[in-house]
């Protein structure tokens, strides 16, 4: 999905595509751990997006 990049070289390039990938990988631990939550606002801070 990143196009063989990291991360970070991605929210400098395009960062609609790293949040849509954040929240797809948000998603899947949502329905991976039924009722838990892990906090992923870490990477959002971390690559400087907002939500």
């Amino acid at each position: 999905m990143l196009k063989n990049k990291t991360p970070r070289e991605c929210a400098k390039i395009n960062k609609r595509l790293v949040i849509s990938w954040l929240y797809m990988i948000e998603e899947n631990i949502n329905e991976q751990i039924p009722g838990g939550e892990y906090d992923i606002n870490w990477a959002y801070e971390e690559l400087r997006l907002k939500r």
